[in-house]
């Protein structure tokens, strides 16, 4: 990738000082209802459920049977319905993974994903964009969400932090409203938020993405989705090996940063190297314009330590880079 510029950096720039918005994406949304919705989700996937109240949303995983990821999932409770979304592109597997288990459940399905479209606006500023935009929303703090009336359209507000590590808003409404949505949202101030810039900030942020960073080969601590997993909540398929790993103590891989000495990027899938001997892979690297080159990589924990300096194979040219706890840091600056 290279460097941010023109539209691409002031939209990154927004997202840091203001608020800045998405184009409009389709996004999968599995809606459960009937009287054993929240038992059946709860003993399916790796966050709470039965603890999460109306109103309020979290991050989840569903995992296989040995406790690797299939899928990173946002959940939001509603009075009488739960809704799973996640990428479009995941959700045809998970809801056949999720109707898998159903056998005397009192669950039922509706994949409500061609119906609607996601938004999501990143910035310090965004409350104050949604509300100059129309939204009379109350303030939502992170995992909590609420329906509002925006553009004349039906809006179910999520707020998150995580995929920039600034505050973040999650905007599903109906696809005949997302055009309306977004004008009203840009008339009122936000900026653009292109593909580019949004990749910039979830690698400095050190948000893993599936398919990129994460895989059905990979165990949540190694992938920084601890925050998926409640361990306190009871039994859930992948539970047994999730517990195993932590009450030892570690995993084997762990996904870290990495800066570059130089300018120059490697490829995703690159090779990163320590005293000679293979450590891991790069999964993702962009040039951000707080930190220069840097990427995510999934390393050895034997290599792993914070400061240390690796070799990277890129076009058969090594690389040096060095390891940086996620998220970035201002301090981490050249």
């Amino acid at each position: 990738m290279s460097a941010l510029a023109g539209a691409d950096l002031a939209g990154y720039r927004a997202a840091r000082a203001t608020a800045a918005l998405t184009a409009a994406q389709r996004w999968g949304v599995i809606v459960l209802r009937g009287p054993d919705r929240v038992r059946f989700l709860h003993n399916l996937i790796s966050n709470e459920v039965k603890g999460l109240k109306a109103g309020h949303s979290n991050w989840s995983a569903a995992l296989a049977l040995k406790g690797k990821v299939l899928a990173v999932l946002r959940v939001l409770s509603l009075p009488e319905e739960l809704w799973v979304t996640l990428p479009a592109e995941q959700k045809d597997p998970i809801l056949a993974h999720l109707k898998k288990y159903k056998i005397v459940d009192k669950v039922e399905f509706e994949d409500r994903s061609d119906a609607g479209m996601r938004l999501a606006l990143y910035g310090p500023h965004g409350a104050q964009q949604l509300q100059a935009a129309g939204a009379a929303l109350p303030d939502l703090a992170p995992g909590q969400h609420a329906a509002a009336s925006l553009a004349g359209a039906q809006v179910e507000i999520d707020r998150s932090q995580d995929v920039t590590g600034a505050p973040g808003y999650d905007l599903y409404v109906a696809k005949d409203s997302a055009a309306a949505v977004r004008d009203a949202l840009e008339a009122a101030g936000a900026a653009s938020l292109t593909d580019a810039a949004l990749e910039v900030l979830r690698i400095e942020a050190g948000w893993p993405v599936y398919g990129i960073d994460v895989s059905d080969d990979n165990f949540p601590g190694e992938v920084e989705l601890e925050r998926a997993v409640s361990y306190t909540k009871g039994c859930f398929l992948g539970q047994e090996t999730v517990a195993r790993i932590r009450s030892r103590g570690h995993v084997n891989r762990l996904l870290r940063g990495l800066r570059f000495e130089a300018d120059q990027l490697p490829a995703a899938g690159a090779a990163a190297l320590a005293d000679g001997k293979e450590i891991g892979r790069v999964t993702s690297a962009c040039h951000s314009p707080q930190y220069g080159a840097i990427a995510l990589a999934l390393l050895h924990r034997s290599a792993a330590d914070p400061g240390a300096q690796i070799e990277i194979r890129a076009d058969d040219q090594p690389l040096i880079a060095s390891i940086q706890p996620l998220p970035f840091q201002p301090s981490d600056r050249a």
